[in-house]
Formats: C-alpha cells, structure tokens, sequence
C-alpha cells in the first residue's frame, strides 16, 4: 500500500513548514506471526512565510504549486488551512 499525504506542519521562525511524504507498507501474515515494514521518505517540501508559499523538490528547486497538488490532490488548501491555524 502506497499513499501521498501532507505531514504535520510545524513552525520555523515566521515561517510554517510542511513535508508532502510518500508512505508505503507492507504487511505479510502466516499462522503464528505477521511481518510487517513501512518507510515514509519526503516528496517535496512547503514553505508559508505569511505572504508566500512555496514548494520546493528534495534538490531545492523551486516546484510549481499546481505540482503538488497533482502529487496529492488537497495538499494545498490542507497546508494553507494549517499554516493560518
């Protein structure tokens, strides 16, 4: 199972802060255990400073905003509700 969500948003200074995450897991089970594994490794990177936002890939350059919404449909407005909070 694989998913794409936004992770908490934390503050930085003046700015708020937010990683858009890939999670994957994976779980096998036989009769007497379960195995199971998981990563969560970061996307793209969110940056609100109160007049700005903007994303950036795990290289540092700038990412369009529409980019992440097409990785995760609703990052946006969920950074935007969180960041204001």
């Amino acid at each position: 199972m694989t998913t794409v969500e936004l992770d908490d948003v934390i503050r930085v200074g003046n700015h708020q802060v937010a990683a858009l995450v890939q999670r994957s897991g994976v779980r096998n089970g036989h009769r007497r255990s379960v195995n199971a594994w998981f990563t969560k490794r970061p996307l793209a990177i969110l940056v609100a400073d109160g007049k700005d936002i903007r994303a950036f890939d795990l290289s540092g350059a700038p990412l369009p905003l529409n980019k992440v919404d097409g990785l995760c449909p609703g990052a946006m407005e969920a950074f935007i509700r969180q960041a204001r909070s």
